[in-house]
């Protein structure tokens, strides 16, 4: 090799670690961006995602959880609510579930004045108490409701959990309700926390899956570790089993009448009586897409 070679060879190998090893400029921070129409929630002048209409859309409800200075175990619980359309306008009604002030003592001691509450959505974002009217005023210890049109007719039906006797309520069509928890067959007088409707047979019928919490009475009391009063837990309390019923109204085998709403317990032969467990909450789905409708209890 040349020396003019050499030299051009070893000038183009300095060129080239020169620009290797030039530092850089660096680059622009660039600030992430909001997306647009999105309100930033830290600033006190953005709108509010959900706005309080509670006291004017006229939804005067009070929940009762009994006499606090007694502990008893359910007043720990709240109640559940409802959303339907109780007389197909495409508006959703409120159905609120209460408590009593006497809970753990039979109602038959004293006139209870608290109760559920029924709100119909008169117009959008307008409620009024139809309580009176509707028939769905219980005085029981509330705790749990589920809705379902368990008569085929299009209306929806509505069956309430207590502390207690349940309660179950066939829809008239016209905004009021018949209780018809003894003529369908229902019975079940534990404390009942939640409820399902779901066709777990799949013949077109709504069955009713209710979940029960433990086996409480009221003269059962827990003090704390200084002697005083204070709420119990459910490990003081024996669990018990949940129910199913199965609607059998539309069953040709089952002697009902025309147009009777009526259910049959099978909490035994489906093997749910087997299992006791202080059950909570319930949700049916199909987890495993096999077309049957299965059931998780919390």
């Amino acid at each position: 090799m040349t020396l003019g070679r050499l030299l051009i060879l070893l000038l183009g190998i300095g060129l080239l670690i020169g620009v290797i090893l030039w530092p850089s400029s660096p680059e622009p921070e660039v600030s992430p961006k909001t997306p647009e129409n999105v309100p930033a929630l830290d600033q006190p002048t953005a709108a509010p995602v959900f706005v309080d209409i509670t006291e004017k859309a006229g939804l005067d409800f009070v929940h009762r959880a009994g006499e606090l200075e007694a502990f008893y175990f359910p007043a720990i619980m709240g109640g559940g609510c409802a959303l339907l359309d109780i007389n197909n306008d495409g508006l959703l009604d409120a159905y609120l579930i209460n408590g009593n002030e006497q809970v753990g003592q039979p109602t038959e001691t004293k006139t209870p004045t608290a109760r559920n509450q029924l709100f119909q959505q008169v117009e959008p974002g307008r409620f009024v108490n139809v309580t009176e009217k509707s028939g769905l005023g219980d005085t029981g210890y509330g705790l749990g409701v589920a809705v379902g049109d368990i008569n085929n007719d299009g209306f929806s039906d509505i069956y309430v959990t207590n502390v207690g006797a349940d309660k179950l309520y066939l829809n008239r069509g016209d905004g009021t309700f018949r209780d018809v928890t003894e003529s369908a067959g229902i019975e079940n007088r534990h404390w009942a926390a939640s409820a399902s409707f779901v066709d777990f047979d799949r013949d077109g019928w709504l069955d009713l899956y209710v979940t029960n919490y433990v086996d409480y009475f009221p003269e059962r009391t827990c003090p704390d570790s200084s002697g005083h009063l204070d709420f119990c837990g459910p490990q003081t309390f024996f669990s018990v089993s949940d129910k199913l019923f199965r609607n059998v109204t539309g069953d040709p085998t089952e002697s009902t009448k025309s147009g009777t709403v009526r259910f049959r317990d099978v909490s035994v032969s489906s093997g749910i009586a087997a299992q006791a467990g202080a059950g909570l909450g319930v949700v049916c789905v199909d987890v495993n897409q096999d077309r049957w409708p299965d059931i998780y209890v919390a």
